[in-house]
């Protein structure tokens, strides 16, 4: 059976405004200002995030997050505004450069045949008398 995957790849706002109301959310202290960016760490694999915020004495101030924490961000981004995922998906973490841009996606993969037994080998499951 074949494998879907699909990409929702966000503009580094939309990651920023994600993270930002993520950290909100649960309680993470994050400085008070406007969520302004947000960019991929590419060194390691799955990739981490940072979420550049303009504090109010107008200074940039970078904060990180784990690849947990970027992905539960975008899926919680993606529920919040009602752009849909798959419910039994695989949701992986991967960055995009475009227009010079580094960028969050998120890799959605569906397997239709995800938990269901392999056939054993040299039987058809449709022909009964094997």
């Amino acid at each position: 059976m074949p494998v879907e995957y699909r990409f929702i790849v966000f503009r580094p706002s939309e990651a920023a405004l994600a993270l930002a109301q993520f950290a909100r959310r649960n309680g993470r202290k994050i400085p008070k200002g406007k969520p302004i960016n947000a960019e991929p760490v590419t060194t390691a694999d799955p990739p981490s995030g940072v979420l550049v915020i303009e504090a109010e004495d107008a200074s940039e101030v970078p904060v990180s997050f784990k690849s947990e924490e970027v992905v539960a961000a975008l899926i919680l981004h993606c529920l919040t505004t009602k752009i849909p995922l798959p419910q039994n998906s695989e949701k992986v973490l991967e960055t995009f450069k475009l227009d010079n841009t580094k960028r969050f996606a998120l890799r959605i993969g569906v397997f239709p045949d995800a938990g269901k037994p392999e056939k054993p080998a040299g039987r058809d499951a449709d022909d009964p008398s094997s």
